[in-house]
Order: structure tokens, then C-alpha cells, then sequence
């Protein structure tokens, strides 16, 4: 029987790669539709039908979403943007009642603990997991304690940041006192090894089965630019003590370094990534199988790849009256 998936978010890298992931899936034939808040989104002509959402924080934001799963009898509904995660992540018991559709997300206490880059480092500690020395910015003497152990470079980047913007490298006091009056609620962190050390790591775990893909990195405007597939056992196994740790169902992601003291997390992503079409291409398909297992109850077979390289680009998206354009209702103008 024909499944119909709900993505949202569809207007940023997140939606899209995993609308990527699904074309490329064994669900590729099946129905896939997109909601958004922008009209302007170039996600929703990437779907067979479209919805504007208002944003997340609206009062109305869940409702309309349950509206639409009833309304195109969806199945499964995967969260595209960061500010979805959340809200959704709360409700996912109520939509499932509510209309039958299977939110894939983390616990919303994984949410929580990831989207706060000080309580990432708290967790990480507390479980005996490597990890940079890190405080919140709170006073001068953190701060000279913190330099007095770790030294310069350093960085700093917000407690609840997205990615890596507004995060900086700081090479001197100079630096870290004009930065902490613009990054706000700043987290200081010790740097670890170098760029060229940096591994961006999908994990899925199905409560039982734990699978891990280890991405080599080079960042382009804040974003993954350059990907080769680097398999290492002590990456896999470090990524599974995390998902353990966190008693993880579904994706998240680990971003890891490899410095003097060998390799540390430094963050923990619990949604999916920019890199998520990328491990779906070297069959690391982690949306598809959040369907087998959440959806289906199936047992996922995976045959780790051991080498490739991915490179991204720019491409323009081009809408023309002579194409056929998926329908897009506009749920804001209407309520």
C-alpha cells in the first residue's frame, strides 16, 4: 500500500536532504508531501503537494499540522527544521492519537540536552565521555582558570546555537573579550587538534541496533562542503556509547575531533544533518530506515561502506509555467 510522508521545514538543507534521502529510498515511489512557511520555498516543488505552515511557536502550528496529516492521511511525518523539533517532539503522542501519523524524533529530553551546547558538555562528562574542557561564560576567573589550563586557541560559539554560526576562533584575550560581548549567553570552549581532525558521524539506533557512518569533513560556509567516508572503529565505538548513554530511538548526530588527547565529541545534533543525502547516497539511509523500524517493525541490514567522496555545489531550482507544479495550499492565509 502506498505510504505518504509529511517533511517540514522543507525550505532549509535539513527538509530538503531528507526529501533527498526519501527519493533515493525504496519508498522513492510514494508520496511525499512538504510544508514550510515560506510560499518561496524551493522544497515545496520538490514534493507532490505543498503546505504553508505559520512558524512553529504559533499557537495554531500544531493543529494545522495535525489538519494536514488527517487531511493526506500521512504516515509518517519527519521534522525538517530546528525549531520544529520540539514543539513536535512534545506532540508526537497527540498526532499519533490524533490522526495516525508516526512523528521520527528523539525524546524531547535528547532535544533538550542538544539543542544546550553547556548541557551537551555536562552529559558527556557526567557519563565519562571525552569532551572539551568548556564553561559558561560567567565570570573573569572561569576564565583565567580555564585559559591558565587549556591556553589559547579557544573557542566560542552560543549556548543555543544552530551549526556553526556565530561560532569563533579565538586566539588571544583580546579576541575572547570583544566576541563575549556579541555572542550571547556565550559557552568558551578548549580548541580541539585542527579542522582537518573534524568528523561529522551519523548514528541510528533502533533501541536494539546501533549503526554509525563516519564522515571526514571540510566546512564551507558553515555547512558540510567536502565529505570522505573515514571508517574507524574507535569513532563507531565512541558513537555507540553515546547513543547508548542516551538511551536513543532514531537519528542523531555526533560531531567529533581528533586532537592530542584522541578523540572528543563536541556536539551532539539530535536531528538529522546537512550530511544526511550524503550517507543516504553510500547507503547510510537513515530516513528510510526510521520508516522500517518505527513504521514497519522491520530489522535494518546494513553493509558499512568503506569508501567515497561527496562534494557539494550550487545549483539553481528554475519554475516554469509549462511545468506541471506540485498543488501548495496556503494554510496561513486561510486561517
Amino acid at each position: 500500500m502506498p505510504l505518504t510522508t509529511l517533511v517540514t521545514g522543507v525550505g532549509g538543507l535539513l527538509g530538503q536532504g531528507i526529501i533527498k534521502a526519501l527519493r533515493i529510498s525504496k519508498y522513492k515511489q510514494h508520496r511525499i508531501i512538504g510544508c514550510d512557511t515560506s510560499p518561496e520555498s524551493v522544497g515545496l516543488y520538490l514534493c507532490d503537494k505543498g503546505y504553508i505552515v505559520p512558524e512553529a511557536q504559533s499557537e495554531n502550528y500544531i493543529a494545522l499540522i495535525a489538519q494536514i496529516c488527517a487531511e493526506e492521511r500521512a504516515d509518517v511525518l519527519f521534522i525538517g527544521s530546528v525549531p520544529e523539533m520540539l514543539p513536535l517532539a512534545e506532540n508526537k503522542e497527540y498526532l499519533r492519537e490524533k490522526t495516525g501519523v508516526c512523528v521520527v524524533s528523539p525524546e524531547k529530553e535528547i532535544i533538550n540536552l542538544g539543542i544546550d551546547k553547556h548541557k551537551t558538555i555536562t552529559f558527556l562528562r557526567n557519563n565519562g565521555l571525552p569532551c572539551p574542557e568548556s564553561i559558561l561564560c560567567v565570570d573573569e576567573k572561569a576564565i583565567e582558570e580555564l585559559v591558565r589550563k587549556v591556553g589559547f586557541p579557544l573557542i566560542i560559539k552560543p549556548r543555543y546555537g544552530r551549526g556553526s554560526r556565530d561560532m569563533h576562533f579565538i586566539k588571544d584575550y583580546e579576541e575572547l573579550n570583544f566576541y563575549i560581548k556579541r555572542v550571547e549567553e556565550p559557552v568558551i570552549q578548549e580548541y580541539i587538534g585542527s579542522d582537518s581532525g573534524e568528523y561529522t558521524c551519523g548514528v541510528f539506533s533502533t533501541g536494539d541496533q546501533i549503526f554509525v557512518i563516519s564522515l571526514k569533513r571540510e566546512l564551507k560556509q558553515g555547512i558540510t562542503g567536502k565529505a570522505v567516508i573515514c571508517p574507524d572503529e574507535r569513532i563507531e565505538t565512541l558513537c555507540e556509547k553515546v547513543a547508548r548513554r542516551l538511551q536513543l530511538r532514531g537519528s542523531i548526530n555526533v560531531q567529533l575531533r581528533d586532537g592530542r588527547q584522541g578523540l572528543m565529541v563536541l556536539e551532539i545534533n539530535p536531528r538529522y544533518s546537512t550530511s544526511t543525502p550524503i550517507r543516504a547516497h553510500f547507503g547510510f539511509n537513515d530516513v528510510e530506515w526510521a520508516i522500517d523500524t518505527f513504521l514497519f517493525g522491520e530489522k535494518i541490514n546494513y553493509q558499512s561502506a568503506t569508501k567515497g567522496l561527496a562534494i557539494r555545489f550550487w545549483e539553481e531550482f528554475y519554475i516554469n509555467n509549462d511545468n506541471k507544479e506540485p498543488e501548495i495550499v496556503d494554510l496561513v492565509r486561510l486561517h
